[in-house]
């Protein structure tokens, strides 16, 4: 027969195990809605090329070697022409390579792919934008901006 002391401990215990797994699953439904919206929201910056810009106002800026050396992205964007993915973080980019919807999970990228390897961060996507935004590289303007 169990004394008084042995079924507080007993319901005590069932009560921390309730307690626990409605955490783990509470947490387990932030983290998803959290994972969820940010791979919805996949940003990635993006080199659009306009053979017949013609303007009185803006003023492309030509490319050189030392942009190129400065902003490795540059060379994805106009030479390459691919997207490249503005990064939330390292834990995110990780989440990315595993996640099968993802452009950048580590068995979707075969062959010649529209999307680049390379990760810029928040501060580099808007030198990008703010400096490059017309830009000219052997004798074509193109226009960088961010995706929708």
């Amino acid at each position: 027969m169990e004394t008084e002391d042995e079924s507080i401990t007993a319901s005590n215990r069932a009560l921390l195990i309730t307690i626990a797994a409605i955490a783990v699953i509470v947490l387990g439904g932030i983290f998803l809605l959290f994972y969820s919206t940010i791979l919805y929201h996949e940003q990635h910056v993006i080199a659009v090329a306009r053979p017949d810009f013609e303007s009185d106002s803006v003023v492309p800026r030509h490319i050189t070697s030392d942009d190129f050396k400065e902003h490795p992205a540059l060379e994805e964007l106009i030479v390459k022409r691919k997207l490249v993915l503005v990064s939330y973080g390292l834990f995110w980019d990780v989440l990315l390579r595993i996640d099968p919807r993802s452009h950048y999970h580590t068995a979707g990228q075969k062959g010649e792919s529209r999307y680049s390897k390379t990760r810029i961060s928040w501060d580099e996507k808007n030198i990008l934008i703010h400096n490059y935004t017309w830009s000219e590289y052997n004798g074509t303007v193109s226009n960088i901006g961010q995706s929708a």
